[in-house]
């Protein structure tokens, strides 16, 4: 019984803390220096990405623009929260969980769900460009 209890208090104090992490990020900001809830992190001028408890390596990403680096808030944002993507990107790169998007332009990309999004030449399945005639799909 103890040990379902210690158990039970352990959960309860990881969840109390990742809401704690994330907190700067609820109304919208990304303040640098505080983890956000897609992994990102940003603390002298230089960009990391955390991959989480299945990858717990942090991961410098190299060539970033911090002053510019922004998580990419997806399209359907529902009123009250802030809905963020695994998407983000300063002025010259879009990013996915800490990877590149070859290809996909800073400026009018648009995350259309957690795993998906879109800029003006194409649409984007991760970091994986999607083709434009679905019956030519190889």
């Amino acid at each position: 019984m103890r040990y379902l209890l210690g158990i039970l208090v352990v959960i309860c104090l990881v969840w109390i803390c990742s809401k704690c992490i994330g907190c700067s990020y609820k109304k919208g900001v990304f303040k640098p220096g505080a983890l956000t809830p897609a992994g990102y992190h940003v603390r002298d001028h230089r960009v990391y990405y955390y991959g989480g408890l299945m990858n717990d390596s942090i991961k410098e990403l190299v060539d970033v623009d911090a002053a510019t680096f922004e998580i990419v808030r997806l399209d359907t944002d529902v009123p009250g929260y802030v809905s963020s993507s695994y998407y983000a990107r300063d002025h010259k790169q879009v990013y996915y969980r800490g990877y590149t998007v070859p290809g996909a332009d800073p400026g009018s990309f648009k995350a259309t769900g957690q795993y998906s999004g879109r800029d003006k030449n194409h649409v984007y399945d991760q970091t994986r460009v999607l083709p434009d005639d679905p019956e030519n799909e190889n």
